[in-house]
């Protein structure tokens, strides 16, 4: 059955409450605007009179989250977000990875007293500017005429490091954007759903996004699964060391995208494309090897070039997997306050989780109010105080196994 001729099915328990929370994760309409002018600043600005790569940009565009749609707020305490831009630029001959990076660094930072002087920091790939809201990652590229559209080289080049060890990593980011919008088409069983469950109002209630700002409800199912994946890959390494690097984003996106369109709710989607993610693990590692994930659009461009780093981080990420699918299951076979409390600020973040669960309560109240309500909360216990077990529990009717709801 294809995405497009699916029905318009329930709601289980399960997906409203991850609906809920991948509203909470969203950019908002102002959050996209804000990203989308600092993007014209800057571009701007690389070619100003007196940079030295003033007449020498070729492109600049959104690579990676932003440019499937799946970017989200990555922590849980505050607003933070990444945006990642190519910077395609024609280089002189015999440019080493480094003098890439140093160029655009020097180009962005300008000179003291400027608006990014103090704001630009010179990273391994990219450069970046850390605003207080949200960072900005400048990746400069080198194009490769040989390999398909926007095709070429990215530098990998660290300060400290001797130059050889610096390298030019194959790449095609923008191959890689138009081949996952392929593969993810939009479900409109889906937003009908989500629309006739009155997260219209929810969504609707943002001022009027900007052109290409996309709302929850306009997404694929499997980009709204993936971003609920990145939230909790997010969440769960936060008190993780900074040495423990976190799989990388664009290698969950193309496992996404290749495993889209299977299933018949969010909550499924989910757990199969963890479970997709897990079962590729645990293949690799049975040989003995470590994931190798390329870009169906330049198979030179290896997505999981730094990670996992050995086999350790591969197991890793594995368990974390396991975990994840064993809550998961959890949620679907239980409406118990606590554990449905405890298991959702584990997956997403307390702050996140009490905003899904009050958005959530909420509507249950409105349709016990209007005679509706297919379940009576007497208490809101699970709303009071993420980080201590509640004092009672929600009195609830007698509910199927599965479903919080029932069909």
């Amino acid at each position: 059955m294809s995405a497009l001729t699916r029905p318009n099915l329930s709601l289980g328990f399960l997906d409203e409450l991850l609906l809920d929370i991948a509203i909470r994760i969203q950019l908002s309409p102002t959050m996209h605007a804000l990203a989308v002018e600092r993007y014209h600043q800057i571009a701007g600005w690389i070619e100003r009179e007196g940079s030295p790569l003033r007449g020498r940009v070729r492109f600049i565009y959104p690579q990676g989250s932003m440019a499937i749609g799946a970017t989200i707020r990555t922590k849980d305490a505050d607003d933070l977000f990444d945006i990642d831009l190519i910077v395609e630029i024609d280089w002189p001959p015999g440019t080493t990875p480094f003098e890439m990076l140093a160029i655009l660094f020097t180009a962005i930072r300008g000179e003291k007293g400027s608006l990014y002087y103090d704001k630009t920091i010179l990273q391994t790939r990219c450069v970046t500017i850390r605003y207080a809201d949200m960072h900005l990652d400048l990746t400069p590229m080198m194009c490769n005429p040989q390999w398909q559209e926007r095709g070429g080289w990215i530098p990998h080049a660290k300060a400290t490091e001797p130059a050889t060890k610096h390298l030019f990593v194959p790449a095609n980011p923008y191959g890689f954007a138009q081949d996952f919008d392929t593969k993810t088409s939009v479900d409109d069983w889906f937003a009908r759903t989500v629309l006739q469950k009155s997260y219209g109002r929810v969504i609707r209630s943002d001022a009027e996004p900007i052109p290409d700002h996309e709302r929850l409800y306009a997404k694929p199912m499997a980009v709204v699964a993936l971003q609920l994946l990145k939230r909790h890959v997010y969440i769960i390494h936060e008190p993780r060391p900074d040495a423990v690097r976190r799989p990388p984003s664009v290698y969950l996106a193309e496992s996404a995208a290749s495993n889209a369109g299977r299933t018949r709710s969010l909550s499924e989607e989910v757990i199969h494309q963890a479970d997709c993610l897990r079962q590729a693990l645990e293949v690799a590692t049975a040989r003995g090897e470590k994931i190798e994930v390329r870009n169906p659009q330049l198979w030179d461009d290896l997505l999981t070039d730094r990670w996992p780093e050995d086999a350790a981080a591969q197991r890793r990420f594995t368990t974390d997997l396991q975990t994840l699918g064993h809550a998961l299951g959890r949620l679907r076979a239980t409406t118990e306050p606590e554990t449905v409390r405890d298991h959702m600020a584990w997956m997403f973040g307390e702050k996140a989780t009490l905003g899904a669960l009050t958005e959530f309560y909420d509507r249950a109240r409105q349709e016990a109010a209007a005679g509706a309500s297919r379940f009576r909360p007497s208490t809101p216990t699970i709303l009071t105080g993420l980080s201590a077990a509640p004092s009672a529990r929600a009195d609830t009717v007698p509910v199927p196994k599965h479903r919080f709801f029932g069909d």
